[in-house]
């Protein structure tokens, strides 16, 4: 049964009846270039293509057998593009061919889908090729749409249509077919370990909005293969520049080049000094630049807008390399130990700098720390602790030599004297830990 709808109001307009004693079943319908109705039919286990007239539904254009699809087989989709008609469904009939149809994509066993593809010659059609899509198992089609140079399909499959293989019980699939030649240009198939699964619908767009549009995200090629040049991942542009000084010497520029990579900058800077002084990494997608020894490395910011340190994220700073950075090399600092003189002041372990064991020199510098945060806190028990004899000689005005006066020899002699007293005491009692 063929039915003409009121848009509006959803009243009949127009109704017939096609066939004839046998069993027709209407599967698709479709708006062809001149504005009739194309309505494919499965009769008696045949597929049918009509066309109708659009303001007369007894006059039937033309009618087309297009062979035996069995009944088991279904007609999913009839799209047209301009005098073409594509034609999709699900056969269990290997010699299918749609009538005198080339064939693109031969048929591969047990129940495949199909494409069939036809030339709208006004009150005929010509059957120009037939492409199978489908495994040695069960395949099925179940929806087509039709794009500027590419039909696309989807449905269901129980075998490997890609070489990735299946993944449940049923996968669902999509295929990109050409248009001109029905040649199979691409397979996606997907679904889940234990879990049925089936692409039942597809709607396609050249111009409409899409998922992307959702997401926020332009429409148009996608390069596999990223730029990573600093023009295109940052705000700088070519002719931003900065300065290097090394020692306090003459400034260098470095100037950056229109698609110029990190690493590209990195090999500037190390050109620039040939005792390595100064040395630059621009891998990963960063710069690393380092002072190293007992240099210093001055970065010096561009002007205004030229300003290529700042669209890095770097501020004017100055880089001390590990010796400078850890005075290693300045021996009087490091071998400046206490004496037992020097008592009393103010102490403070000096624990501030860059410790850590991350390599040699770093160890060595951490150790020398701690050892004159050792010997701080020694001198600082000493001038809490001093001895007799320091506070004699400080009472004699730093001179321990002479005569000891007969008050201070008074002194000592009670001190003995009550120091006897203390180790003399009687062993009846005593306190244990």
């Amino acid at each position: 049964m063929l039915l003409k709808i009121d848009g509006d109001s959803g009243q009949r307009i127009d109704e017939a009846l096609i066939g004839s004693a046998t069993t027709e079943r209407g599967e698709a319908v479709a708006i062809a270039e001149d504005g009739n109705i194309l309505l494919a039919s499965i009769d008696n286990g045949r597929a049918v293509l009509r066309k109708v007239d659009v303001n007369d539904f007894s006059n039937i254009l033309f009618e087309q057998d297009l062979g035996q699809i069995n009944n088991s087989g279904a007609i999913s989709g009839l799209r047209v593009s301009g005098s073409n008609i594509f034609l999709a469904g699900s056969t269990s009939n290997s010699g299918f061919t749609g009538t005198a149809a080339s064939i693109a994509k031969d048929f591969a066993g047990d129940t495949d889908g199909f494409v069939l593809k036809l030339t709208d010659n006004g009150s005929s059609a010509d059957a120009d090729f037939v492409s199978f899509v489908g495994t040695e198992a069960f395949d099925k089609i179940n929806d087509i749409a039709v794009g500027a140079s590419s039909v696309f399909v989807v449905g269901s499959t129980r075998g490997a249509l890609e070489a990735g293989g299946r993944e449940g019980p049923t996968d669902a699939f999509i295929t990109r077919i050409d248009m001109a030649t029905g040649a199979i240009e691409q397979v996606q198939q997907f679904g889940l370990l234990l879990t049925n699964n089936e692409a039942t619908g597809i709607a396609f767009t050249n111009t409409g909005p899409s998922v992307l549009d959702a997401l926020g995200l332009p429409a148009g090629t996608v390069d596999r293969i990223e730029t990573r040049s600093v023009d295109s991942q940052t705000t700088a542009k070519a002719g931003d520049y900065f300065d290097i000084s090394i020692d306090g010497g003459r400034k260098r520029r470095i100037t950056l080049n229109e698609g110029d990579t990190f690493s590209d900058i990195a090999r500037r800077i190390n050109r620039l000094s040939f005792r390595g002084d100064v040395s630059a990494d621009g891998s990963n997608g960063k710069l690393v630049i380092r002072a190293n020894g007992s240099a210093s490395v001055d970065l010096i910011a561009g002007e205004g807008s030229s300003d290529l340190l700042g669209k890095l994220g770097l501020k004017s700073q100055r880089l001390l390399g590990t010796d400078a950075l850890f005075n290693l090399n300045d021996d009087d600092d490091r071998n400046s130990s206490s004496t037992e003189s020097d008592l009393g002041g103010v102490f403070a372990f000096k624990l501030d700098g860059p410790l850590g064991l991350q390599d040699r020199q770093t160890a060595a510098f951490t150790l020398t720390q701690i050892q004159e945060a050792i010997n701080t806190s020694q001198r600082a028990f000493r001038s809490l602790s001093p001895s007799i004899l320091d506070t004699l000689g400080d009472q004699l005005g730093g001179s321990a030599s002479g005569v000891v006066p007969t008050r201070l020899q008074s002194q000592l002699a009670n001190y003995s004297a009550a120091l006897s007293r203390l180790q003399s005491g009687s062993g009846g009692g005593g306190f244990f830990i």
